[in-house]
Parts: structure tokens; C-alpha cells; sequence
């Protein structure tokens, strides 16, 4: 039974295409991997190593430094 408020429920995670002119990275790791970007809290989800995914650009300063990241464009 409802109290009578308004609830809200979380979509959960957005997954957002980044602005046009992002950073192109490539993962290097085993496993795929999901990040969330600082500036946008865009998530992002590397599926498998070799993935390359065109991150924003507000996100990308922060994701180069992840060491399983690499700049390929």
C-alpha cells in the first residue's frame, strides 16, 4: 500500500553519446570495463579488449590517465 507521496524511481546509469570532437580511446585490458566519466557521469562500457569508444571531451582529460586506456585518436 502507497503512502499517498510521490515516489521516484533511478533509471540507473545513463549511457550518453559523447559531443562531437571527444577523444577516440582503445582498451587494453583482459575484461571489459565500465566507467563513468567525472565531468558528465556519462558511462562508458568497453566490452572487450580492442574496444574504442569516442569519449566527451570534458571526460577525457581524467580517462587518460586510466593506465588501460590509450589515445588512439
Amino acid at each position: 500500500m502507497c503512502c499517498g507521496r510521490i515516489r521516484t524511481i533511478s533509471a540507473g546509469p545513463r549511457l550518453q553519446v559523447p559531443a562531437a570532437g571527444g577523444a577516440m580511446l582503445a582498451y587494453l585490458g583482459r575484461t571489459a570495463l565500465t566507467i563513468t566519466g567525472p565531468a558528465t557521469g556519462a558511462v562508458y562500457r568497453f566490452a572487450a579488449s580492442g574496444a574504442r569508444l569516442r569519449i566527451d571531451p570534458r571526460d577525457a582529460p581524467a580517462l587518460r590517465k586510466v593506465l588501460v586506456l590509450r589515445d588512439v585518436g
